[in-house]
């Protein structure tokens, strides 16, 4: 990429439009009043881009091979954006720790124009407390271990101007669709005590482990970056990603709540945006520090949300790196959590309920290894 450019100028439009989008992005991710997020945070992610190598660059190569992986371990509990750190000192707190691969397959129809699909891997264990008839904590155990495959997408992205004339900016645009490829009923053992003895009952897995969701849903994508400096060591990025899920409910009996008797089909959304450097002298390395915000939302932009759904958000401080070399490029990248919510669902309102709790992590492990071909 040839940095030698003169700098950013709000007055020339494609410059201008890029840095609008990007503003849009950063808008969202300074807005948590609007969504919320569940006891594991969402199975879809937006890419750690970066402006020095980027994946909106598709380049000569017709195909690219994505790896990526992300790890979370869900364990302080949160009624609204107020922890309650009591559950972790008794030790009755619910823990979720998930690992979620991901095999990404791009193919570039032209310089402007790529199709990707992507197949998720769920690798989950839920673990609790066992309670004895006074409330108090007898033992820990694991209520379900679920691994299967996830929900693929298969999403077209279109970049607004070639990469080849136009290379210190351009903004992709995706639209695709979520496949209900995953597994949503796999089963947990849920252990409790009467009369002074263990009662094991067998029932539906929490729908925060579960490979998917059992709907479909329209995948919605948006990213960009902008070089800032004469010397292209400087850059803003922002992306974001949404899938809208138009179905209510997937029909899995939950409980005899009112609003709750089935698992709910919901929304997801992911949005981080900020700053990266990557001097020339640093040989294919970058560094970048952002923000984040992902969730599931109380009410979905269409259909109903109805159904057992734990929405909230969490907001991060997320420090990434890169490297890339050829056609291969590693990131990472580190969100730690700043803000936690679980919001009141629509069944919470149904019932006049002030909301349940969700185990939020303190920070994610994301990573991505790319090759082109």
């Amino acid at each position: 990429m040839n940095f030698l450019f003169r700098p950013i100028s709000v007055r020339t439009p494609r410059r201008l439009a890029t840095v609008l989008v990007l503003l849009v992005l950063g808008v969202a991710l300074g807005t948590s009043s609007s969504s919320a997020q569940s006891c594991i945070l969402t199975r879809i992610d937006s890419p750690v881009i970066s402006a020095f190598d980027s994946e909106l660059n598709i380049g000569e190569k017709k195909w690219q091979l994505t790896f990526g992986w992300r790890y979370g371990y869900s364990f302080r509990h949160f009624r609204g954006s107020q922890e309650e750190p009591e559950r972790v000192e008794e030790g009755s707190q619910v823990v979720n720790k998930v690992n979620l691969a991901d095999l990404a397959l791009r193919y570039s129809i032209n310089p402007q124009t790529s199709v990707t699909v992507s197949v998720p891997y769920l690798m989950a264990t839920r673990s609790a407390a066992v309670r004895g008839e006074n409330r108090e904590v007898i033992r820990r155990y694991t209520r379900s271990n679920n691994r299967g495959m996830g929900d693929i997408t298969v999403v077209g992205k279109r970049l607004v101007w070639n990469p080849a004339s136009h290379p210190r900016s351009n903004i992709s645009v995706g639209l695709g669709l979520k496949l209900p490829t995953g597994d949503n009923m796999q089963q947990q053992n849920r252990i409790s005590i009467v009369d002074g003895e263990e009662v094991v009952e067998t029932s539906t897995a929490d729908n925060s482990v579960q490979p998917g969701d059992g709907g479909f849903g329209v995948v919605v994508e948006l990213a960009g970056f902008q070089i800032l400096t004469h010397s292209g060591s400087m850059a803003l990025y922002g992306t974001g990603s949404y899938i809208i899920s138009p179905e209510e409910t997937s029909g899995v009996y939950f409980s005899d709540r009112p609003g709750e008797e089935e698992v709910s089909i919901a929304d997801q959304y992911v949005f981080r945006g900020g700053l990266q450097m990557g001097p020339q002298s640093w040989n294919g390395w970058s560094a970048g520090l952002g923000g984040r915000i992902e969730g599931i939302p109380v009410y979905d932009l269409f259909g109903g949300s109805r159904g057992r759904r734990r929405p909230g958000y969490m907001i991060s401080v997320e420090p990434s790196v890169s490297w890339s070399k050829g056609d291969h490029s590693v990131t990472l990248a580190m969100p730690w959590a700043v803000e936690r919510n679980r919001q009141p669902s629509f069944s919470d309102k149904l019932r006049s309920s002030e909301g349940g709790d969700a185990a939020f992590p303190d920070y994610l492990v994301i990573a991505s290894w790319s090759v082109r071909f």
